[in-house]
């Protein structure tokens, strides 16, 4: 360490100012990563610039985590949790289908389904897809489906997210969505964080 030889165990160093060799090579540290914990307002894209001008996440955060990138997506017209990060590992391990990571969503439809529609819901349905102006149909994995004290509101676990996937589901059963809000993505909860707010999480 600064060209002393270190072999006290519990010895500390400080990565920003001490340089560290080993047989002559230069050790260096992994950058620290960031992650935060963003409360999306709804109206606001899910994206770095829109052509068309209108507001972005970008537009509500400090230009010090302008170059942190989402983990997955929420719509314009949704709110709730959103993560942004550098650490690509992380992005990978929440977002892959074979980690199994649950999602939990707020959601109020505009007239209540009946208990045997909810039951097809949380069995699967099958919905359209476009992706690159393909069509193409598929079936969605059981989720779990919660009735809400507040009128024609539920809770609704996923255990993946396509793109406004609890939307079609509920346009599947003529029950279209009034609002709709993420409270939870795998060790992450939203909380009483205040619309357009956000905190720094740890590792």
């Amino acid at each position: 360490m600064n060209g002393k030889i270190v072999n006290e165990l519990g010895s500390t160093l400080d990565p920003k100012k001490d340089k560290i060799t080993v047989h002559g090579n230069a050790v260096s540290l992994p950058n620290e990563k960031t992650l935060i914990l963003f409360h999306k307002p709804a109206g606001v894209l899910t994206t770095r610039h829109d052509p068309r001008g209108e507001q972005t996440i970008y537009d509500l955060l400090p230009k010090q985590f302008h170059h942190l990138h989402s983990i997955g997506r929420l719509d314009k017209n949704t709110e709730g949790l959103l993560l942004l990060t550098d650490d690509g590992d992380l992005t990978y391990q929440l977002t892959h289908p074979k980690n199994g990571g649950e999602k939990k969503y707020e959601v109020t439809v505009r007239q209540r389904p009946t208990p045997e529609e909810l039951k097809r819901l949380e069995k699967g349905v099958r919905i359209k897809e476009e992706v690159d102006e393909k069509i193409s149909f598929y079936i969605t994995q059981p989720c779990k489906i919660e009735a809400l004290k507040k009128p024609n509101s539920f809770l609704v676990t996923l255990q993946e997210g396509r793109k406004r996937q609890i939307r079609k589901m509920f346009d599947s059963i003529r029950c279209p969505v009034v609002y709709l809000k993420r409270i939870s993505m795998g060790p992450y909860t939203l909380g009483t964080l205040p619309i357009g707010e956000f905190r720094i999480l740890e590792f």
